[in-house]
């Protein structure tokens, strides 16, 4: 498996749905909210090092917003994915995150 990569632009995408989807639940910084899990840190890099990132990209697909599941592309997902890896400190790349399955599932988190 290879390590994930994304683009800053992805990333950016990434906020602005973010911003509107996932804040009000997660919080203005992705480890803030009152009700959503915290997204970035230490305690979220170790729960999802090692997995692929298809794992990840399915529970926000299938799961989230909470109030209208499945309602977020897998493009949308991608690029939430992008910036909560942006926001854990992962560098950005030349590539972006694809939105496939079965190229995510090839790609691995916080390795």
């Amino acid at each position: 498996m290879s390590p994930a990569q994304y683009t800053a632009t992805q990333a950016e995408r990434g906020r602005k749905i973010y911003r509107k989807s996932c804040a009000q639940c997660h919080g203005t910084t992705l480890a803030n909210g009152l009700f959503g899990a915290p997204l970035k840190g230490d305690y979220f890099r170790e729960q999802w090092r090692g997995r692929p990132v298809a794992a990840l990209h399915a529970v926000a697909h299938y799961t989230m917003p909470p109030e209208a599941p499945a309602s977020l592309s897998a493009a949308q997902i991608s690029d939430l994915v992008a910036l909560i890896l942006a926001e854990n400190g992962l560098a950005p790349s030349v590539r972006e995150l694809p939105s496939e399955i079965e190229e995510l599932g090839k790609l691995i988190l916080f390795q």
